[in-house]
């Protein structure tokens, strides 16, 4: 009803204004798009060279696995002198804590202690043997993920 109250001039301005707004949402959407796929694919470019350059380096990949053992076992061995703490404190009387909280300390106590002796019993085969197991996890995990997704989605 507007429509007809207006002249023709008018109602072409309109389609025109309209149709050019409706080109450039389209060309944005474009822009976009191909924004978000070189992304992905910088993304991609970049998980793969990271990948590949993890475990060159046999030596440092030796020497990092070392070290998180070591900083496990100072952590095991904080952990039990805390726990040992906990519960001569609550056998002496000075810091009583309840049934259940002695009992867990104490089982705690007893578990880390067994993890420390395992891990203070480790040899340097045993670390090139984990070396061995991180290289294999990280050659299956090499797959291109996103590039499977897009085949499987496109079958």
């Amino acid at each position: 009803h507007n429509l007809q109250s207006c002249n023709s001039s008018t109602v072409l301005g309109i389609l025109r204004i309209t149709l050019l707004t409706m080109k450039f949402s389209i060309a944005v959407l474009f822009a976009a798009f191909a924004t978000v796929s070189a992304q992905e694919s910088n993304l991609k470019n970049r998980l793969v060279d990271h990948r590949d350059d993890q475990f060159r380096d046999n030596k440092s990949t030796l020497t990092a696995i070392k070290e998180n053992h070591e900083r496990r076992m100072s952590r095991l061995e904080e952990m039990i002198e805390e726990r040992r703490r906990m519960t001569e404190d609550h056998e002496s009387g000075r810091r009583l804590l309840s049934d259940e909280e002695y009992d867990r300390a104490s089982r705690q106590l007893r578990n880390f202690q067994r993890k420390l002796d395992q891990m203070k019993k480790r040899t340097e085969d045993d670390h090139l043997e984990r070396m061995e197991e991180l290289k294999s996890l990280n050659n299956m995990n090499r797959i291109d993920y996103l590039d499977i997704k897009d085949n499987l989605g496109s079958k």
